[in-house]
């Protein structure tokens, strides 16, 4: 594939990516954020997927696509991802989300009557002040800021709109002690799982360190190398 090749795949990328992003797709729901495109494989809408990797740049391998080399230096099978996570063990400690905890991890409270009761408390505060949201997640995903964060034409800028409801968000969770009560909840739901897996998140942990500790040693073989 040339260089031209390269750019249209590129492309065709980062539009696939403003559809997936602007569908809210249930079944890509992000590890490690939102903000990226199609290629980024810890987000389960692509696991099982081939890519190609570009030392970083993950994307999706199309019939007939392949990689062999790349800026003059020969690329593993699998790209440069599949070579570290072979070396590491696995991609099986980085997801971050609490749900890849043994057991699934503690419940996250989004139907307690607590916390309803505090999203019905915040959104009449809103209402009070010339603001629709039903929770403060559907004030953060607002399409008319969160589309223009997503895509090659993302904008780090805020309009006055969405500093406004920002300023009306701030001032109702503090006005009605959402945070506190949520806080709270959560915590509640935390001590409980810690309760009923005694032992398992110990051994979570001992795998993560073990993941990490040959992470380390990759890396310094590499830069020894």
């Amino acid at each position: 594939m040339d260089e031209h090749g390269v750019r249209k795949l590129l492309q065709a990328a980062e539009e696939t990516a403003g559809a997936f992003l602007r569908a809210e797709d249930p079944f890509r729901m992000a590890v490690r954020g939102d903000d990226v495109g199609p290629w980024d494989v810890s987000e389960a809408g692509w696991r099982g997927t081939e890519v190609i990797d570009l030392g970083g740049l993950r994307l999706p391998r199309g019939p007939g696509i392949d990689f062999t080399e790349f800026q003059g230096r020969a690329v593993p099978k699998g790209g440069c991802l599949q070579e570290g996570l072979d070396a590491v063990g696995g991609a099986a400690f980085l997801n971050s989300a609490p749900s890849a905890l043994p057991g699934g991890g503690p419940k996250e409270p989004l139907t307690d009557p607590r916390v309803v009761a505090a999203d019905r408390q915040w959104s009449n505060c809103m209402k009070d002040r010339g603001f629709t949201y039903a929770t403060p997640a559907d004030a953060y995903m607002d399409p008319r800021w969160r589309d223009r964060t997503q895509g090659a034409g993302a904008s780090v800028g805020h309009t006055p709109a969405e500093l406004a409801t920002a300023t009306a968000d701030d001032a109702c969770k503090r006005s009605t002690g959402f945070m506190g009560i949520a806080v709270a909840v959560q915590a509640a739901y935390d001590r409980q799982y810690i309760a009923a897996h005694p032992q398992e998140p110990a051994t979570f942990a001992q795998g993560i360190g073990r993941h990490v500790a040959d992470a380390e040693k990759t890396v310094a073989a590499g830069t020894a190398g």
